[in-house]
């Protein structure tokens, strides 16, 4: 069974949302701790930490739309790749980078010398749906300038770049994650 690391939603003494500062975060992501994924999927005690990847191409960014895999996220749009830190991440601040190497690898067969290195945007933590109230987003912008980007997980998931200036195009579609950052970090850019 999948193991991901979670933080407890107690501890955290604040809401990070939209925080720009990662340093903020650390204790918590330090004292994390990994639990098994199916006992935690909808447990609003505990929230699990999800490096959320924005991939850019010169002024395009990869925009994937969900096609299968988990139901409650089907038809959705999205502007960031990414998943759950495992075990196999390390640990600590480490794992953080260490999921984004993998996860790149994993969903669009990125290797860590095809990008430049993430750098890290705000904090997603909201409670809009039962998916968000159960995890916490830590975003990365990567560059790349590999245009040909390839989904590897077929079934799951479609996706292409698309021109800055188009994202407002699939805006209603957007998971709320997306909608957060295209209206906090990118749109602030157009």
């Amino acid at each position: 069974m999948e193991e991901v690391l979670t933080i407890r939603t107690s501890d955290l003494i604040e809401n990070f949302h939209l925080c720009k500062d990662i340093s903020k975060i650390m204790p918590f992501i330090e004292n994390s701790e990994f639990r098994k994924r199916n006992e935690i999927e909808e447990d609003t005690n505990f929230l699990q930490l999800i490096p959320y990847i924005i991939l850019k191409n010169d002024n395009k960014f990869f925009v994937t739309e969900r096609i299968g895999g988990e139901k409650r996220l089907i038809g959705g749009y999205s502007i960031g790749l990414g998943g759950h830190i495992n075990p196999c991440d390390t640990n600590g601040i480490h794992s953080v980078y260490e999921c984004i190497k993998r996860e790149l690898l994993e969903e669009v067969g990125l290797f860590s010398n095809e990008y430049n290195n993430s750098s890290f945007s705000i904090i997603i933590n909201t409670n809009e749906n039962i998916v968000d109230a159960v995890h916490i987003g830590l975003v990365f912008f990567v560059e790349t300038k590999k245009e040909n980007i390839e989904i590897k997980e077929k079934t799951k998931l479609k996706g292409s770049w698309v021109e800055k200036k188009d994202l407002k195009n699939f805006y209603e579609k957007f998971e709320s994650w997306s909608k957060i950052v295209f209206d906090n970090v990118i749109d602030k850019e157009i």
